[in-house]
């Protein structure tokens, strides 16, 4: 027998006929993880012991044994290894057929080291539970919401309170929660990834990431290697000034059996009533609840404007020191409500197609620009310090 060289020995595919050797080069080329080939080799050992096969059998026979291994071990290997783009697709999923879902949220807040951590329930039919992990020596602070997004019972730990305000009634019909925005959004993902980040160990577990924008939103999902199920979902915050960073969501549970009492909107046992806020009037929404909300708020801050119209802690404190027996006036209750209206119309936008430039400034500065936005037409809109409103073109915008 003609002697071979040393890469031929180490390679006995090397004398495999296509397709099988091109086949068995491309299984070794791949990161198969090294668990696996030894699994290979246990079911095939004939393949991983070629000289024995080449002691015993004629050339001929040799080579078709050795060309039947390597179909097998090509074989094997698919079935033991998944491309990371099916497990994204596996992943999203798991997301778009869930009718329940839990999970913890940690948000990033600017300026503060410890993000926030929330623990979220979401019902079947949208309800939402959210228990707020409290801070220091305080206790936590639970909100359960109706399948409309408005809030139906919040309990406050520490003094065991039950704020209950007055039932709200959609307009329009059922509208989607702005809180399941992100879900909404992640659902109409399709199978493939905008980006792979490749695998990396997280909390002990190996996860293979990717990217992909949907919308406004753009998604970070880590999935786990061995369930196929999403680890770790991040996204920034789209709207500005909003006082958080980004978001970080773990320890998904898909389809749990939750039980009806976590959003029950009941007193729970134990808790008294707090003082009880009328309901919020309806209101327009877009820039015409900007204007009013920017009116009420410089009614009361000696014509000063706000630093954010997204942070909202400024206006409740605002508003609650002229509050009477912890109730608000028809006023303070109106202001808020635009207020609220104002966080769908931002997150409806990208965030270099708006800009809110009040901040240090006063009702005296009648022309100053305090609020511009792109329209979806592609022109612009601008809010001045009078309150009135204009069309605009870009050049007129103030720099950032």
């Amino acid at each position: 027998m003609t002697n071979r060289s040393t890469t031929e020995q180490n390679q006995p595919h090397a004398e495999l006929p296509n397709p099988f050797r091109g086949a068995v080069e491309e299984i070794l080329a791949e990161p198969v993880p090294l668990v696996n080939l030894a699994r290979i080799r246990a079911r095939l050992p004939a393949a991983a012991e070629p000289h024995a096969v080449r002691r015993a059998w004629p050339a001929r026979f040799r080579q078709l044994a050795l060309a039947g291994a390597a179909a097998a071990v090509v074989v094997a290997a698919a079935a033991l290894w998944t491309p990371s783009s099916n497990a994204w697709a596996q992943a999203i999923k798991q997301v778009r057929e869930a009718k329940s879902l839990s999970y913890t949220e940690l948000l990033t807040l600017k300026g503060q080291e410890q993000p926030v951590k929330t623990r979220n329930f979401i019902a079947t039919d949208g309800r939402k539970r959210t228990e707020h992990a409290g801070m220091g020596k305080a206790r936590g602070v639970t909100t359960i919401f109706d399948a409309n997004g408005f809030v139906r019972i919040t309990l406050i730990e520490d003094s065991k309170t039950a704020l209950v305000p007055d039932r709200v009634e959609a307009p329009g019909g059922n509208p989607r929660p702005v809180f399941l925005a992100w879900l909404d959004s992640l659902k109409k993902a399709g199978d493939k990834p905008d980006k792979e980040l490749g695998r990396k160990v997280l909390d002990g577990r190996n996860v293979t990431g990717f990217v992909a924008t949907l919308g406004l939103l753009t998604f970070t999902m880590w999935v786990d290697d061995a369930t196929g199920k999403p680890a770790r979902i991040e996204y920034e915050s789209q709207i500005q000034g909003t006082g958080y960073e980004r978001s970080v969501m773990t320890d998904f549970r898909f389809d749990e059996n939750l039980d009806e009492s976590l959003f029950s909107f009941d007193v729970p046992e134990g808790y008294k009533v707090g003082p009880k806020q009328p309901a919020l009037p309806s209101v327009p929404g877009g820039e015409k609840s900007i204007v009013e909300a920017l009116r009420g708020y410089t009614n009361r801050a000696d014509g000063k404007f706000p630093a954010s119209i997204a942070d909202w802690g400024p206006w409740v404190l605002l508003v609650s020191k002229d509050s009477r027996d912890g109730k608000l006036d028809p006023e303070a209750m109106g202001m808020l409500a635009h207020l609220g209206a104002i966080t769908p119309f931002l997150s409806s936008m990208r965030k270099d197609d708006y800009s809110y430039l009040g901040e240090g400034q006063t009702i005296e500065k009648k022309e100053a620009i305090v609020f511009w936005y792109k329209k979806p037409d592609g022109t612009h809109r601008a809010i001045y310090g009078d309150f009135s409103v204009k069309d605009v073109t870009a050049e007129d915008l103030p720099k950032k």
